[in-house]
């Protein structure tokens, strides 16, 4: 019995100071996303997956959300896979969702999305000005943009909420 309870002692005293040392990893990067909030998302030109300039947030007007991934990302992945699923199940609108890829070219990004049947725009940025104009440094990371540009939510890494807050952010409407 003895033993046992030394067991769990242990077992519960590393998962505490797992969560703490994650809270402390995520501290900053949560810091500077809630700082953002209610800043105005930067308007800009970076390439449509076609290789077409455009300006991004494309309509001011209109709920967008902007998800900064890499191909290489693992957890991008996840969350594309989600957002799809959201798309599939008639829960979000492909057209308020766009797909920014940080670096990396337009042809590349197409080949990404068409493989893994990803139906929301895909945007390029291929020289980071976007990406650092809101520092973004982790992939992936999520803005919800509302009317007039006022960035209303961001977040960065794999959030188990996130689907729910961009279903919540368009049923504010």
């Amino acid at each position: 019995m003895k033993e046992k309870l030394k067991r769990i002692s242990w077992s519960w005293l590393v998962t505490l100071l797992l969560l703490v040392f994650v809270a402390f990893q995520r501290a900053p990067q949560i810091t500077k996303n809630y700082a953002l909030e209610g800043s105005v998302f930067p308007t800009t030109r970076i390439l449509s997956s076609s290789g077409a300039s455009i300006e991004f947030p494309v309509n001011l007007n209109e709920r967008t959300v902007a998800l900064f991934w890499a191909i290489h990302c693992g957890p991008c992945k996840l969350e594309m896979d989600r957002i799809q699923r959201a798309i599939a199940n008639k829960e979000l609108a492909a057209e308020q969702v766009f797909a920014v890829h940080v670096g990396g070219t337009p042809e590349a990004v197409d080949r990404h999305m068409k493989k893994h049947g990803f139906t929301f725009p895909a945007l390029v940025d291929p020289d980071g000005v976007l990406s650092n104009a809101l520092d973004v440094n982790a992939t992936p990371s999520l803005f919800l943009v509302a009317p007039q540009g006022k960035i209303k939510w961001a977040s960065s890494g794999l959030g188990f909420s996130d689907i729910w807050r961009i279903k919540s952010f368009f049923a504010e409407e």
